[in-house]
């Protein structure tokens, strides 16, 4: 440091920032357990909570409160799991706070914590996202694939490429891509490669089973359309289930795309709850011009 000038302050969020840095084998018992008084303190004062509010909140005693914050109480799981949410905080706060108290991080698919929205992303910056890929089609979808939001060129694909299903969507209601895909009027009815895409498409939704076993009822529904519709599963390559090519039979000719899906949190916040978004691209000037024109 040069001689006269002052040490800056370090804030909260700086010290547990710097905390993060030690490798989690290299801090002691006492290290860990004062992370955690601090995660949880710095938490608190950043959502501009007192002890006592944060104590009414909570259904515990603003001692109690006191007592985890100055280390003189141990704060079980649920508690901190409480305390984190209702401060607001991110994920990757919640776990790094169980993981210093001793507990597994929460990574399944019941990570929403309580009281707040499964799917809270920014829906502004969703909406802006989605509208800057217009004229080409994209939508965010949740962790039991149903969409929530879509922009016009999305919307306008749907209704060309499922005429029969669109009108039975009661209006300002999320699209179940899953049954869409089961049904014989849905997503792959006029789709020109319907069994690679749907089998495609089953081979993903069971690996997102595993951890979201709200899917199962769906996708046994639409296993049972496929084998009915198609035939005798395919060997599929699952290492390349996030992206594929794809192809509508419209009247305005054949339109050939390529999806891919991506997630718009920090990689440190992504939790098998986040939404995803969808993003597809023409693969052939035809399919550019006819998608430009429709809007």
């Amino acid at each position: 440091m040069m001689m006269g000038q002052q040490a800056r302050q370090v804030t909260g969020r700086e010290k547990v920032l710097q905390a993060h840095v030690v490798p989690m084998a290299q801090r002691t018992p006492s290290g860990r357990a004062e992370f955690l008084r601090q995660v949880l303190r710095d938490a608190r004062k950043q959502r501009g909570f007192s002890q006592m509010e944060l104590a009414l909140r909570l259904g515990f005693s603003p001692r109690h409160i006191s007592f985890v914050e100055v280390g003189r109480a141990r704060p079980s799981r649920g508690l901190i799991e409480q305390w984190l949410a209702e401060v607001d905080a991110q994920p990757s706060v919640l776990r790094a706070a169980l993981l210093h108290a001793g507990f597994a991080p929460t990574l399944s698919h019941t990570e929403s914590q309580p009281g707040r929205p499964e799917n809270d992303q920014p829906t502004e910056l969703m909406d802006r996202m989605l509208a800057a890929h217009d004229p080409f089609p994209a939508f965010a979808f949740d962790a039991d694939w149903r969409i929530r939001r879509a922009n016009r060129a999305a919307w306008w694909l749907m209704s060309q490429v499922m005429p029969n299903y669109m009108p039975n969507i009661p209006p300002d209601s999320s699209l179940d891509m899953v049954m869409c895909c089961a049904h014989a009027s849905g997503l792959l009815s006029n789709m020109v490669n319907p069994a690679s895409f749907g089998y495609a498409h089953l081979a993903q939704l069971e690996l997102e089973a595993v951890a979201n076993p709200r899917l199962r009822a769906a996708i046994d529904a639409l296993a049972i359309s496929l084998a009915a519709r198609f035939g005798e599963r395919p060997a599929i390559e699952t290492s390349c289930l996030a992206h594929a090519a794809f192809s509508f039979s419209t009247s305005f000719g054949q339109l050939d795309f390529l999806r891919f899906q991506c997630l718009i949190d920090l990689p440190q916040d992504v939790t098998l709850r986040s939404m995803r978004v969808e993003l597809s691209l023409p693969m052939n000037d035809r399919t550019r011009e006819v998608m430009r024109a429709a809007h």
